[in-house]
């Protein structure tokens, strides 16, 4: 467990250990932008947009496919991807990635040696009639020495001043 000064300090800790200059760290797009203020600016990692707009029906999609298309892209250009980041419950989209979602980017992950860091800041902030939130923690983690969660107490329990991530 490492304690950080909020969940977005973790995704610049987590890139400081876990990559090397220049590597990508591939990130489902839309994000929150101060992900790849935190990989990019500080620790020179190239952020490699995942899109999850589906061209054909103009609806988000989050898959393993879109990790692994731009996997293979990156490394068709030379860049050696290391990780793989997303938050869960998504921001900005506010959709809830389940098990039959994750479990897949997770195989993929472990297959290629990428770690994953998963940000669930929004865990506890659902409404009663949407889909069920599931920590990552409770799937059967493939690779545990590489899944890493993110958590804080600012988003769930309103208190947007106390920047600890966890």
């Amino acid at each position: 467990m490492i304690i950080t000064g909020g969940a977005s300090s973790g995704f610049l800790v987590y890139s400081y250990l876990l990559t090397d200059p220049n590597d990508a760290i591939l990130i489902p797009s839309p994000y929150y932008t101060m992900i790849v203020h935190h990989i990019s600016v500080f620790t020179e990692n190239q952020s490699v947009r995942c899109s999850l707009l589906e061209q054909d029906t103009g609806k988000f999609y989050f898959s393993v496919e879109i990790f692994e298309r731009e996997y293979n892209e990156a490394l068709a250009n030379g860049l050696r991807s290391r990780m793989i980041i997303f938050i869960n419950l998504h921001n900005p989209l506010g959709d809830v990635y389940d098990e039959m979602m994750i479990q897949p980017v997770l195989e993929f992950a472990a297959k290629k040696q990428l770690h994953v860091v998963i940000d669930e800041i929004y865990s506890l902030s659902l409404f009663a009639n949407e889909k069920l939130f599931e920590s990552v923690l409770n799937f059967s983690i493939v690779d545990s020495e590489r899944t890493h969660v993110l958590w804080s107490f600012s988003k769930d329990f309103t208190l947007s001043g106390a920047h600890v991530g966890i």
